[in-house]
């Protein structure tokens, strides 16, 4: 689990905001294990959603998750 939260984290701070089904293809995971490991980083505070919305390959809309900014 925690290699896979390091590799949403890395892809998400290296490509910027994605849909869970962009991120999945883009580590080389499933969507669920995708699902799972946003949530974990949603609860510790850093991953948000951005409001933005994106059809998946099947139409529905899907959150664009991104990176929470630090505070400065």
């Amino acid at each position: 689990a925690s290699r896979h939260r390091s590799m949403v984290h890395n892809w998400l701070m290296i490509i910027g905001p994605q849909s869970s089904e962009q991120i999945a293809a883009g580590v080389g995971l499933d969507s669920l294990q995708v699902m799972k490991r946003i949530s974990d980083l949603r609860s510790d505070g850093v991953v948000i959603d951005s409001g933005e919305r994106r059809l998946t390959r099947t139409g529905r809309k899907a959150a664009v998750w991104k990176l929470k900014q630090a505070s400065k």
